[in-house]
């Protein structure tokens, strides 16, 4: 059974007669038409750099299948968008397929809903078809299927099997798009003190740096991911091509390589606050997109999960040390441990109870802080 919509046909002419401006890279549909008909999505959308270069893989000759893949909240929804867009200037017949939503399809001047996938089945067995998913995994059907959808593998595993399935890998955005997306658009609903706060807290990821700038529920998410994850897992994910399933990409952010000429503009190093070492993304005569890294979603991030990490390893150094100590067990490594942990307190200064070694008197001393520790050789000196 298919259903017309008539919000969904006018955002469908809408989007026949609007044009991408080129000065502000922004797709904006007339008052009141909003993506696929309804209001609670946007009615503007961005255009992103990374968006014209993903496109040229979609349209290759070579793409049957594709998956189009990166961190949560970066936009590849509105990519999605983007590609039916410049389907719809092609004249293609597009089925477009949203998780929790009814399927819909797009050809020349007809847009309609369909009550299941089934709906479409015909359709979908054709090769000059296009089937657009977002956030759920795919059918096997002989119609060209681009996927996007979040890092979680459940959408993708089997579709991923298939010889014919490239994937690629969406980048997060930089402070300059951060930038010129709150200009176009948010400029009237943010302030951009809040915007830049939230850049080096979040890195770049537009659903909270802009969406969800004002919202305070969503704001707490950051710390609840931050109290919530288990720093050694965290850790051990930085830098290597793949993480932990459990750990929050609120944390973690998934970098790639984009074409070389364009991260050669690209002033990596304090976009989201975080200096780049070479290790971390090397831009090589790879295919752009195909490369992923690991690293920490910002510096604010970085240096509360790396100081929580160091808590945990000196408490539970502590504990092993005072079981050593309680039980006269000799161990060279806690020795070692409890003198970088002497020497760390007492460099810190403060008020502590001393005893004598002569008499065994006690009293209360205090030392303030230093900044360096001096060996006794250096102090003859």
């Amino acid at each position: 059974m298919k259903v017309d919509d008539g919000d969904l046909l006018n955002f469908w002419k809408a989007l026949r007669t609007t044009t991408i401006g080129e000065k502000d890279n922004s797709l904006k549909l007339p008052d009141n038409i909003h993506f696929l008909g309804r209001t609670d999505e946007a009615s503007v959308l961005f255009i992103r750099q990374c968006y014209r270069d993903l496109l040229k893989v979609v349209f290759s000759n070579n793409t049957r299948r594709l998956i189009i893949t990166g961190n949560p909240g970066i936009g590849k929804t509105f990519f999605g968008y983007y590609i039916l867009y410049e389907l719809m200037r092609k004249n293609a017949t597009v089925i477009y397929d949203k998780a929790n939503k009814f399927p819909i399809l797009f050809s020349n001047q007809t847009a309609v809903v369909g009550e299941t996938l089934f709906s479409f089945y015909d359709l979908l067995n054709k090769q000059d078809v296009w089937y657009i998913v977002d956030g759920k995994e795919p059918h096997d059907v002989d119609a060209k299927t681009i996927l996007v959808c979040s890092p979680k593998k459940n959408y993708y595993v089997e579709f991923d099997k298939h010889p014919l399935t490239k994937t690629r890998y969406m980048s997060t955005w930089d402070k300059r798009e951060i930038d010129a997306c709150w200009e176009k658009i948010y400029k009237n609903k943010v302030d951009k003190k809040i915007v830049d706060d939230l850049f080096y807290k979040w890195g770049g990821i537009p659903r909270f740096v802009l969406e969800k700038a004002n919202e305070g529920t969503q704001q707490n998410k950051l710390q609840e991911a931050i109290d919530a994850c288990d720093e050694s897992i965290l850790m051990s994910s930085i830098g290597k091509s793949e993480a932990k399933q459990d750990i929050s990409h609120k944390l973690i952010h998934i970098m790639t390589n984009p074409p070389i000429e364009e991260s050669n503009d690209y002033d990596l190093e304090g976009d989201d606050g975080l200096e780049e070492d070479d290790d971390d993304v090397e831009y090589v005569e790879e295919e752009p997109y195909t490369q992923k890294i690991i690293k920490f979603a910002s510096v604010y991030v970085s240096e509360i999960v790396i100081k929580n990490f160091e808590k945990t390893i000196m408490n539970k150094m502590r504990t092993e040390l005072n079981v050593s100590l309680s039980n006269g067990i000799s161990n060279p490594v806690l020795g070692s441990i409890f003198e970088e942990i002497a020497h760390t307190i007492l460099k810190n200064g403060g008020k502590f109870k001393i005893r004598s070694l002569d008499d065994s008197a006690r009293y209360d001393q205090t030392i303030n802080r230093r900044d360096k520790i001096y060996t006794f050789l250096q102090l003859k000196r």
